[in-house]
């Protein structure tokens, strides 16, 4: 059940990132190797390197890459298998500062 929720998880994704940025590199959404592979042809092909990782519920790995100055982005779903897709990517990502809940003093 944990490989199909991942899987499931990158559709959304997908579906989500098709309405929000109609940008695709060359490593097309849906499309998966094993991680070693993902990782070098993401690193030579857009300079794209991971920023930010966590661990999902269901136990894969949600990875997010960017180019230096964030003209291209990825992220990746990794299975516990050792197999990573591509969920979603774009251009222009951009880190924001976070947003202090209001009430709240710092």
């Amino acid at each position: 059940m944990g490989m199909r929720r991942c899987q499931v998880i990158g559709v959304l994704g997908c579906g989500v990132s098709a309405l929000a940025v109609p940008y695709v590199p060359a490593t097309a959404q849906g499309f998966c190797v094993e991680r070693p592979s993902m990782l070098e042809r993401l690193r030579e092909g857009y300079d794209e390197r991971p920023i930010t990782q966590g661990l999902e519920s269901q136990g894969c790995l949600v990875e997010v890459l960017t180019s230096p100055e964030g003209q291209t982005w990825t992220v990746l779903l990794t299975r516990p298998d050792g197999i990573t897709c591509v969920a979603a990517s774009g251009r222009y990502w951009q880190v924001v500062p976070p947003v202090a809940e209001q009430g709240v003093r710092s």
